[in-house]
């Protein structure tokens, strides 16, 4: 799922970009979520979640140029896009780095641009595995999937959204998520993704799920300490 921001105290200007925005996935089929912030209050934590940024630089009582170093400081993966009046802070953000920018008030026919340029950007940032499902070829973002298990001689690859039913081996997935260093064994026939993990204990594992749900998984006794000492490095790791 792709998180975005729109950071502005201009309702207008806030509203349009949403509006837009929706269209936009609505007809790219991508799944999504928008959340509006008027004020971090200085607190920029809640930056890391997102994947994209629409920001506002004529939001009252900000520096835009500050803000934006700020946001890209608590995460350095943030795709921002400017929203603004005039060019030269156009110039003034360029040295921080942004992806689009856009003059008000904003155009739907250039926020969906700038949402497909953010788009392709966020996918070359994110991992995606290719496996065969159904005799077809697909495309699965690594951080949407919850867990991978054995099924009738071949995987199920639970998603937040999807189960697909896949040829790759349970071996073949652990190697080809390696890399990622955030999905471990809870079993021989489970391999679990650390981010969607909310309990674990010597028996069982417990995920959530897209919609909030939470399903539990097995755990082994052989493999719970590799596990708990996975799921620490990782916490630690990404905070």
């Amino acid at each position: 799922m792709v998180h975005i921001l729109i950071y502005s105290d201009d309702r207008n200007t806030a509203g349009l970009l949403t509006a837009y925005t929706e269209r936009f996935f609505c007809n790219n089929g991508t799944k999504y979520d928008i959340k509006i912030i008027f004020d971090t209050h200085g607190d920029f934590s809640c930056i890391k979640r997102f994947h994209i940024a629409f920001v506002d630089m004529d939001t009252q009582g900000i520096c835009g140029t500050e803000l934006l170093a700020k946001m890209k400081q608590a995460n350095p993966s943030l795709l921002p896009i400017l929203v603004a009046d005039t060019d030269q802070q156009l110039d003034d953000a360029i040295k921080i780095g942004v992806l689009g920018y856009l003059s008000k008030p904003p155009k739907q026919a250039r926020v969906a641009k700038n949402l497909d340029y953010a788009l392709r950007e966020y996918y070359s940032q994110h991992h995606t595995v290719i496996a065969t499902s159904d005799h077809h070829t697909i495309r699965i973002p690594t951080e949407e999937i919850v867990y991978i298990t054995t099924a009738n001689r071949k995987t199920r690859v639970r998603t937040v959204h999807n189960d697909f039913l896949c040829e790759e081996s349970l071996a073949q997935w652990y190697e080809n998520l390696a890399e990622q260093q955030r999905f471990v064994y809870s079993h021989t026939s489970y391999l679990v993704n650390l981010e969607h993990v909310v309990h674990f204990d010597k028996s069982e594992v417990t995920v959530r799920l897209g919609d909030g749900t939470m399903e539990n998984i097995y755990m082994s006794q052989r493999k719970y300490s590799a596990f708990k000492a996975a799921f620490l490095e990782y916490s630690k790791n990404a905070r």
